[in-house]
Protein backbone atom coordinates (compact mmCIF):
# COMPACT_ATOMS: atom_id res chain seq x y z
CA UNK A 1 0.00 0.00 0.00
CA UNK A 2 2.66 2.46 0.82
CA UNK A 3 4.57 1.76 -2.45
CA UNK A 4 1.49 2.61 -4.22
CA UNK A 5 0.71 5.87 -2.00
CA UNK A 6 4.34 7.19 -2.67
CA UNK A 7 3.64 6.12 -6.89
CA UNK A 8 1.26 8.44 -6.17
CA UNK A 9 2.23 11.28 -4.56
CA UNK A 10 4.94 11.14 -7.29
CA UNK A 11 2.98 11.41 -9.92
CA UNK A 12 1.01 14.15 -8.86
CA UNK A 13 4.52 15.95 -8.39
CA UNK A 14 5.16 15.07 -12.20
CA UNK A 15 1.56 16.48 -13.38
CA UNK A 16 1.91 19.46 -11.31
CA UNK A 17 5.23 20.46 -12.50
CA UNK A 18 4.13 19.88 -16.35
CA UNK A 19 1.34 21.95 -15.40
CA UNK A 20 3.53 24.56 -14.43
CA UNK A 21 5.58 23.99 -17.31
CA UNK A 22 2.86 24.63 -19.98
CA UNK A 23 1.64 27.91 -17.77
CA UNK A 24 5.44 29.02 -17.85
CA UNK A 25 5.81 28.10 -21.51
CA UNK A 26 2.01 30.23 -22.78
CA UNK A 27 3.54 33.19 -19.73
CA UNK A 28 0.57 33.11 -17.43
CA UNK A 29 1.77 35.20 -14.84
CA UNK A 30 1.28 32.95 -11.38
CA UNK A 31 3.31 33.93 -9.20
CA UNK A 32 2.79 30.45 -7.79
CA UNK A 33 4.07 28.39 -10.75
CA UNK A 34 6.88 30.81 -11.76
CA UNK A 35 10.09 29.44 -12.86
CA UNK A 36 8.82 26.37 -11.86
CA UNK A 37 9.46 24.08 -14.51
CA UNK A 38 11.06 20.47 -15.28
CA UNK A 39 14.48 21.43 -14.11
CA UNK A 40 13.35 22.08 -10.60
CA UNK A 41 11.65 18.58 -10.96
CA UNK A 42 14.65 16.91 -8.92
CA UNK A 43 14.47 19.60 -6.45
CA UNK A 44 10.85 18.57 -5.76
CA UNK A 45 11.67 15.23 -5.98
CA UNK A 46 14.51 15.27 -3.43
CA UNK A 47 12.38 17.45 -1.20
CA UNK A 48 9.29 14.51 -1.43
CA UNK A 49 12.19 11.62 -1.21
CA UNK A 50 13.44 12.34 2.42
CA UNK A 51 10.27 12.12 4.29
CA UNK A 52 7.96 11.19 1.39
CA UNK A 53 5.68 13.80 2.48
CA UNK A 54 4.05 16.47 -0.16
CA UNK A 55 3.71 18.41 3.02
CA UNK A 56 7.84 19.04 1.82
CA UNK A 57 7.13 20.01 -1.43
CA UNK A 58 5.18 22.50 -0.31
CA UNK A 59 7.75 24.04 2.14
CA UNK A 60 10.22 23.87 -0.92
CA UNK A 61 7.87 25.30 -3.30
CA UNK A 62 7.11 28.13 -0.36
CA UNK A 63 10.55 28.68 0.09
CA UNK A 64 11.08 29.11 -3.54
CA UNK A 65 8.65 31.64 -4.16
CA UNK A 66 10.13 33.85 -1.02
CA UNK A 67 13.51 33.82 -2.59
CA UNK A 68 11.75 34.63 -5.90
CA UNK A 69 9.87 37.50 -4.01
CA UNK A 70 13.03 38.56 -2.43
CA UNK A 71 15.03 38.69 -5.69
CA UNK A 72 12.68 40.07 -7.29
CA UNK A 73 12.06 43.10 -4.61
CA UNK A 74 16.18 43.17 -4.57
CA UNK A 75 16.95 42.19 -0.77
CA UNK A 76 20.29 42.25 -0.26
CA UNK A 77 22.02 38.96 0.51
CA UNK A 78 24.29 39.71 2.71
CA UNK A 79 22.29 40.48 5.90
CA UNK A 80 20.66 37.09 5.35
CA UNK A 81 23.72 35.08 5.42
CA UNK A 82 24.88 36.86 8.11
CA UNK A 83 21.96 36.44 10.16
CA UNK A 84 22.04 32.79 8.99
CA UNK A 85 25.33 32.36 10.97
CA UNK A 86 25.27 34.29 13.78
CA UNK A 87 21.84 33.60 14.51
CA UNK A 88 22.42 30.45 16.18
CA UNK A 89 25.41 31.49 17.91
CA UNK A 90 23.30 34.86 19.23
CA UNK A 91 20.69 32.77 20.21
CA UNK A 92 22.84 30.46 22.27
CA UNK A 93 24.50 33.32 23.95
CA UNK A 94 21.59 34.92 24.78
CA UNK A 95 19.80 31.62 25.97
CA UNK A 96 23.16 31.53 28.47
CA UNK A 97 22.68 35.02 29.33
CA UNK A 98 19.47 34.75 30.59
CA UNK A 99 20.42 31.65 32.60
CA UNK A 100 22.66 33.92 34.58
CA UNK A 101 20.49 36.53 35.33
CA UNK A 102 17.83 33.74 35.62
CA UNK A 103 15.19 34.98 33.55
CA UNK A 104 15.33 38.52 34.36
CA UNK A 105 15.09 40.74 31.08
CA UNK A 106 15.90 43.71 32.36
CA UNK A 107 19.03 43.05 33.53
CA UNK A 108 20.21 43.66 29.29
CA UNK A 109 18.94 47.18 29.72
CA UNK A 110 20.68 48.00 33.81
CA UNK A 111 24.12 46.95 32.12
CA UNK A 112 26.15 49.99 31.00
CA UNK A 113 28.02 48.30 28.53
CA UNK A 114 24.68 46.69 27.13
CA UNK A 115 23.34 50.27 27.06
CA UNK A 116 25.79 51.78 25.64
CA UNK A 117 25.49 49.00 22.54
CA UNK A 118 21.55 49.84 22.52
CA UNK A 119 22.08 53.41 22.44
CA UNK A 120 24.67 53.38 19.28
CA UNK A 121 22.22 50.82 17.41
CA UNK A 122 19.51 52.83 17.98
CA UNK A 123 21.71 55.74 17.00
CA UNK A 124 22.68 53.73 13.73
CA UNK A 125 19.43 53.35 12.47
CA UNK A 126 18.07 57.00 12.76
CA UNK A 127 21.25 58.07 11.20
CA UNK A 128 20.59 55.27 8.32
CA UNK A 129 16.59 56.38 7.88
CA UNK A 130 17.45 60.41 8.10
CA UNK A 131 20.16 59.76 5.40
CA UNK A 132 17.73 57.76 3.06
CA UNK A 133 15.22 60.76 3.99
CA UNK A 134 18.39 63.11 2.41
CA UNK A 135 18.60 60.64 -0.31
CA UNK A 136 15.24 60.76 -1.52
CA UNK A 137 14.80 64.73 -1.53
CA UNK A 138 17.48 65.01 -3.42
CA UNK A 139 16.39 62.41 -6.11
CA UNK A 140 13.01 64.16 -5.87
CA UNK A 141 14.52 67.46 -6.38
CA UNK A 142 16.88 66.02 -9.04
CA UNK A 143 13.99 64.78 -11.04
CA UNK A 144 10.96 67.32 -10.59
CA UNK A 145 14.41 69.59 -12.41
CA UNK A 146 14.78 67.42 -15.10
CA UNK A 147 11.61 67.10 -15.19
CA UNK A 148 11.10 71.53 -15.44
CA UNK A 149 14.28 71.48 -17.91
CA UNK A 150 12.46 69.13 -20.82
Amino acid sequence: MKKNLSVQYLTRIAVLTALASILFLIEIPVVAFYKLDLSNLPVLLGAFSINKSVFDVGVCVAFGVFGWLMNKYEFPLSPILLAMILGPMCEKNFVRYMNIQKGNFGAIVTSPIAMAFLIVAVAVVLFSIYNQQKINKREAAAKAAAKQGK
